[in-house]
């Protein structure tokens, strides 16, 4: 990861990098070049207003076997903020592949975030948002209400045939 950052970085000396979150790796590299911002780990309700502080949300993960497996709930709320969002590719990340600029590499990943900074379609913007609208909290309980309800109706309506018979 930081050597996707550290790229960006130095390519981009005039950019500022917010970096929110508990960092779990050594940053000095990255931390030195001077346009990195480290807030640390920030309360659940105040990332809404950190969204508001960037243009571009990135997810610079470097490519392992847990990655690849990710299921990152960082990419719906960066979607859910309807701000451009550049990845690396994963097959969770590639679900959303309409609504996320996904490169691979330092190179790619630059060209990808200078893409997302000139993004300021309205249009674009809204179906980032209702591309995760359905994947809400409450959303997803009330699927699994639904499914429950179904599954007990089901099973309700066999036990009354079999006693029927």
């Amino acid at each position: 990861m930081w050597t996707c950052l550290e790229h960006l970085g130095r390519a981009r000396p005039d950019w500022t990098f917010l970096v929110v979150g508990h960092v779990s790796t050594d940053a000095r590299r990255i931390s030195s070049l001077g346009n990195f911002v480290f807030v640390g780990p920030q309360p659940y309700e105040s990332l809404p207003g950190w969204a508001k502080a960037f243009d571009v949300a990135i997810i610079p993960y470097r490519m392992n076997q847990q990655v690849r497996n990710a299921n990152p709930l960082k990419l719906r709320e960066y979607l859910a903020t309807g701000k451009p969002v550049v990845s690396v590719p994963t097959p969770e990340v590639e679900r959303f592949s309409p609504h996320v600029l996904i490169a691979s590499g330092p190179d790619a990943f630059l060209a990808a975030v200078e893409q997302a900074i000139q993004d300021t379609d309205a249009g674009r913007r809204m179906a980032r948002m209702a591309s995760v609208q359905s994947m809400s909290w409450d959303a997803r309980v009330a699927q699994t209400l639904k499914t429950v309800c179904v599954g007990l109706a089901r099973k309700h309506g066999e036990r009354s045939e079999a006693i029927a018979e």
